[in-house]
């Protein structure tokens, strides 16, 4: 074999290396966006589930206007099947009458954490941090 085609060969697997690394790095990123994107649309699904509970009357289980207790009714808690998913788990930080703090820490690394709050209006606005 000539050295032409040693230095091609040698040229190829750099290459080949080189572009698998590219490729194992540009999936993590996605994977990465993917769970911070589910992250933050399951706090929206839990901050639309709280101001559903606020906006129901307290005979129909719900916070008759407010997220905390101040009305009679219960405290907003986030129901046992959206606590944990695939994406994180959420709990809730503060409870007021008129906004509800939630924090989500990803499965991804427990530094990764995002926290929504829902005010009276139903609006939402997010913080992350650790991404």
């Amino acid at each position: 074999m000539g050295l032409k085609q040693l230095l091609f060969i040698v040229l190829s697997i750099v290459l080949v290396g080189l572009a698998i690394a590219l490729g194992v790095n540009h999936f993590n990123y996605q994977q990465t966006l993917s769970n911070k994107d589910g992250v933050g649309a399951s706090l929206t699904n839990i901050a639309v589930n709280a101001y559903q509970y606020k906006s129901r009357p307290v005979a129909m289980n719900g916070g008759g206007g407010v997220y905390d207790n101040s009305l009679g009714g219960k405290s907003y808690a986030i129901p046992n099947e959206m606590i944990k998913d695939g994406y994180g788990k959420y709990s809730l930080v503060t409870v007021d009458p008129a906004s509800c703090t939630i924090k989500g820490i990803s499965v991804m690394g427990t530094d990764w954490v995002a926290t929504c709050t829902v005010d009276e209006n139903g609006k939402t606005s997010f913080t992350f941090s650790g991404w």
